[in-house]
């Protein structure tokens, strides 16, 4: 919920759980409370979080392109190590990476 309401440029108050420390950067991208106690007093600077800045964190951390590339970083350093059975599906291996820019 908190990645789709920052690709909707949509400041958030997020509880300090699951996954919220690491998906909103406090003051960037919404403000993180403890409890339920604390937001009432920070509402006001959670609506003030610069709603273009929030876009641009965004598409530099949850894009589909950002995503993509990490994951074929990560699948290539899991093939070099020789995991997953190493295996490259059929007809994959001679296909030349794509640019995602």
């Amino acid at each position: 919920m908190t990645i789709a309401a920052m690709a909707n440029r949509t400041p958030g108050l997020a509880f300090k759980r699951g996954a919220v420390p690491g998906t909103v950067e406090h003051g960037l991208s919404g403000i993180v409370v403890d409890g339920v106690e604390d937001a009432p007093a920070v509402l006001p600077a959670s609506i003030a979080v610069d709603r273009t800045r929030i876009r641009r964190r965004f598409e530099e951390r949850f894009s589909l392109e950002r995503r993509a590339c990490d994951d074929i970083a990560l699948h290539g350093e899991v093939l070099s190590r020789g995991g997953a059975s190493a295996r490259v599906p059929a007809g994959m291996a001679d296909q030349p990476a794509r640019d995602a820019a």
